[in-house]
């Protein structure tokens, strides 16, 4: 038997039920929620779809309910300041205990935007690689170690939840972690093996 697994993403958030009831109507019998989106579309997606139909979902799912459109994901990973690691660990972990709640197996680390001023939002040339690899280097760096220090806290939180944290290698220049990076904080952590690369 062939179990088919629909990834949902969706722009805007609000849109993501409505993506995820075409999934199930087509037959999918599992869904990933690959980004966060709001509390009232948590609730009716959790009323939609048959128990355990929800596989994995992304750190931060839902975005608490004093958030409302258009409003982004105030959360990352890897934040300098003290406020952003400590709102990072509170909000993933009301993400895991969401997940523990409901029997959904794994949550998926969100790309961290290295915000490098002047790099195109697509695929770079070599030419426009080269020219900013080494400030990428270097914001990559400043990230690390507040990324893998919040890790440390998550994963015991994942642990005690029974849920599978799972890191996803970035395909841009300004996506932290990018593939060396999720291999040396695979090789720290004890984290599931990349998903596939976001196109």
């Amino acid at each position: 038997m062939i179990n088919v697994v629909a990834k949902i993403r969706s722009e805007p958030m609000t849109c993501v039920v409505e993506r995820a009831r075409a999934a199930l109507d087509a037959g999918c019998a599992q869904l990933v929620l690959g980004q966060s989106f709001y509390l009232p579309e948590w609730t009716e997606l959790l009323g939609l779809v048959p128990s355990r139909a929800v596989l994995g979902v992304e750190l931060f799912v839902p975005l608490p309910r004093q958030l409302h459109p258009p409003a982004a994901c105030p959360f990352r990973l890897g934040g300098s300041s003290v406020e952003e690691k400590r709102d990072a660990i509170k909000y993933g972990t009301e993400t895991l205990q969401q997940a523990s709640r409901h029997e959904i197996q794994f949550a998926q680390l969100p790309l961290v935007d290295l915000e490098i001023e002047g790099v195109p939002p697509r695929r770079l040339t070599d030419e426009e690689y080269e020219r900013f690899s080494r400030r990428r280097t270097t914001a990559a760096e400043v990230r690390m170690d507040s990324y893998l220090s919040t890790l440390d806290s998550l994963l015991t939180q994942a642990d005690d939840h029974d849920v599978t944290l799972v890191i996803t290698p970035g395909a841009i220049l300004n996506d932290f972690p990018n593939h060396v990076e999720a291999a040396h904080i695979l090789h720290d952590h004890r984290l599931a093996p990349p998903l596939r690369p976001n196109a």
